[in-house]
Formats: structure tokens, sequence, C-alpha cells
């Protein structure tokens, strides 16, 4: 963890501030308080906050399992941006990528505009790969990447060794 920032499960106190963020972020796709409360319920240890040393939310990320087995959905990402570049949006996607294998989540996907080039290289750079770009996904005009990633299964890992250990 970081000495500038401490991440931990979001609360219901958080909520408005992460509505504020999300609409800096974001601004006209940013996420409704009630789809955040929404998110507390349905994510419980998956939706994470980045606090400062006065508890202030600087990033959040949250992420939920999908009806598929073993998978997970990241359904979004921001930092405020005075706290862009420093290790923020990592350490968040790290944690939940972590609580994702915990909880026998090894498939993720998750969308992004293409046209954010920092949030794309962050991806990339965390093991995920382009899948495909669906264009109007989130309406007229608004196309995002679909990207993946997949970690192995403690299982399939564990073949893997015993398989090169021959």
């Amino acid at each position: 963890m970081s000495d500038y920032f401490q991440i931990r499960e979001t609360t219901h106190d958080d909520l408005g501030v992460l509505t504020r963020l999300d609409d800096e972020v974001f601004a006209s796709l940013g996420t409704p308080f009630f789809i955040f409360r929404q998110f507390l319920d349905l994510s419980g240890p998956m939706f994470i906050v980045a606090v400062d040393h006065a508890d202030v939310v600087v990033g959040y990320c949250v992420g939920m399992p999908t009806f598929i087995p073993g998978s997970a959905y990241v359904a979004s990402l921001g930092t405020k941006q005075e706290h862009r570049g420093r290790g923020v949006a990592r350490a968040l996607m790290t944690e939940l990528l972590s609580r994702f294998r915990e909880a026998g989540q090894f498939e993720c996907h998750l969308t992004v505009d293409p046209e954010n080039q920092p949030a794309v290289a962050l991806y990339l750079s965390l093991g995920f790969f382009i899948e495909s770009l669906k264009q109007d996904y989130l309406g007229p005009g608004v196309h995002r990447l679909v990207m993946r990633r997949s970690d192995p299964s403690p299982v399939s890992a564990a073949r893997k060794t015993r398989r090169h250990r021959g």
C-alpha cells in the first residue's frame, strides 16, 4: 500500500462524495447516487475506495460477479483529477483483482472509452486484452472497448505445475 493513500471498503457515508467524484470524472455519464447505493448492496467487499490520511476519498473501484460462474465485471473505476498519476487507479484495480481471485472469480471483463488512453494502458499493463470495440455501447456515439483478463485458477495452475515437473 502507499504512504499517500489507503484502500478500504466503501461505506454509505462515501456515496455522496462518490457521486460528485463520478460527475467530475465522467460528466454526463456519471453514476447517480441511487446506483452507487445499489452497488453497495450488490458488491459488498468488491466496492472499494482509496482515501488519503484525512479519510477523504480520492478514488474508487466497483466490481461484481456475473451470472457466468467464475467470472466478474469491473463496473467503474474513477480517480479525482488532482490525484491521477500517483498509482491510485492501479492500486484499486490490483486490490479488486485480488478480491476477485479470493472469491473464485478468475475471469474478469470491463468496458472503457477507447479514447481514454491512460485507462486503456493501465488495463493492458494489468493483463487485460482488447476483445472488441462495441459501437454505441452506451448510446448513440458512445463507444466502448470490451476488455478481458483471465487468471489461472488454482486447479489449472496446479495441473500445469504437475505437467512441468514430469
